[in-house]
């Protein structure tokens, strides 16, 4: 059997290579020429207008009308602008505002109650009946148990840290030296993945669907789903910096305990590493100029077309900012620290702690690799297939997007981290490969390479 044979990479490519297949074929035909976006219109109290936008996928004109809003709550929702559209080009969309008297669910006692109705028109002799819903209270955010995790994510690095300062608690013989430190390590890698977007969004029943760009907004709002994240809490750049941070301290102290060496200059390159990242960071968006601090709305801004070479491209950070990622990937490769040989074990026990904090090492530097793919490489979007880019209807059904948005994700990931250990490869191959040789060359070429990111930023 050939050595050079690896399924793993064999089937990574066969399933890109259906992802692929899958993202090119046509989606769903429906019923009729006309698809509308959102398929189930949502309102809420503090979403009083909605706009409808009618797609004609047939290569035809299509003469549009006989609009009516029925059902229990019907009165309650009214057109904006009673001149409706009565044509839609061939491979076009025309589009509708809708709004809703919010006083119409009010109760006696002030509370709000949910409504319901439906839009319909036709097409000659196609008809189309739409839900629209009025939601007194948004779907998701973070329930009982996500708010007890998000506690325990923020609490328990604190208290492992506090503990281990003041000598509480009895360590057994078996347990790995800096037990609790690596814990909380890895709590704090939990965190970071948690404020990582893995797709467009969750919208509840419509997996077998094409899902549009107006219907995922909503569903990113609570309207009739959520947003595909672990922390949607906002702002999302803040609980970023806050789960890097964490992550930087508590790998910094796990390592520093696991070693003989003078602890100054890797907390030196830890600090450099949350510095500049914080900078870098700050720069994309404001290079990106996403609608919000929110990380899912960074990943939209970089779908947004932009023209590349004579075509319109996708505006991803790293074409926004190729300095910034360049320097994010030396940081991230070059700071990290150095793991302790197990053979020569300096203190006991270091053994197995050592084994711990390779995979610790490991996890570390995965989830650096998912932030750069999120930040730089447009996340779980693919150019001219993912929602943000000008398209009239969606070319898959949101389940075979989420998915294909999870493999690119992961491929993105994977790159990232090839790049990360060829550069800290070659970084250590070079004659001041240790670590205060690093300090300074980051101080002396990495720093002022930031500032000079920042000042092109300003002036361009």
């Amino acid at each position: 059997m050939n050595q050079r044979f690896q399924p793993a990479r064999l089937l990574a490519l066969l399933l890109l290579l259906l992802c692929l297949v899958t993202a090119c074929g046509p989606g769903e035909a429906g019923d009729g020429p006309m698809w509308v976006d959102p398929g189930t219109i949502r309102l809420s109290p503090d979403r009083t207008q909605v706009t409808v936008e009618i797609h004609n996928r047939s290569g035809v004109l299509r003469p549009v009308g006989e609009y009516a809003l029925e059902g229990p709550d019907w009165g309650s929702f009214r057109f904006v602008d009673p001149s409706l559209p009565r044509s839609i080009p061939a491979e076009d969309s025309v589009t509708l505002e809708l709004a809703v008297s919010v006083a119409n669910f009010r109760s006696t006692d002030g509370t709000l109650r949910d409504g319901e109705a439906s839009l319909r028109f036709a097409s000659n002799r196609h008809e189309y009946e739409i839900p629209v819903v009025f939601q007194a209270a948004a779907d998701g955010g973070p329930g009982p148990i996500g708010l007890g995790l998000l506690v325990l994510l923020l609490v328990l690095p604190a208290g492992l840290l506090a503990g281990r300062g003041l000598g509480l608690g009895s360590r057994s013989p078996d347990r790995p030296r800096g037990a609790p430190l690596l814990a909380a390590a890895f709590a704090s890698l939990l965190l970071v993945a948690l404020t990582i977007p893995l797709g467009p969004a969750w919208c509840s029943g419509r997996l077998g669907d094409p899902v549009g760009p107006l219907e995922l907004a909503q569903c990113r709002l609570g309207l009739g789903g959520s947003e595909l994240i672990g922390l949607s809490a906002g702002p999302g750049l803040l609980w970023l910096w806050i789960a890097l941070a964490a992550v930087t301290i508590t790998t910094t102290i796990a390592a520093c305990s696991l070693t003989t060496r003078d602890p100054l200059p890797r907390v030196g390159l830890a600090g450099l590493r949350l510095l500049g990242m914080s900078v870098l960071l700050a720069t994309a968006f404001a290079a990106l100029n996403p609608a919000s601090s929110a990380l899912s709305e960074l990943v939209l801004a970089q779908t947004r077309a932009t023209p590349m070479l004579g075509v319109e491209g996708p505006r991803w950070g790293i074409v926004a900012q190729p300095l910034g990622f360049c320097l994010a990937l030396l940081l991230t490769a070059g700071t990290r620290p150095e793991i302790p040989a197990s053979s020569t074990p300096p203190i006991p026990e270091v053994g197995r702690a050592t084994a711990l904090l390779r995979l610790l090492d490991r996890l570390d530097a995965a989830v650096w690799a998912a932030v750069l793919a999120t930040v730089y490489l447009g996340g779980w979007t693919l150019p001219l297939v993912s929602v943000g880019l000008s398209r009239s209807v969606p070319l898959m059904p949101l389940g075979v997007e989420l998915v294909l948005g999870l493999v690119v994700l992961a491929l993105e990931i994977g790159l990232v981290l090839v790049l990360s250990d060829r550069l800290r490869g070659w970084l250590a191959g070079r004659p001041a490969a240790g670590e205060r040789e690093r300090l300074r060359l980051h101080g002396r070429w990495t720093l002022p390479l930031i500032l000079a990111n920042i000042l092109t930023l300003l002036f361009l």
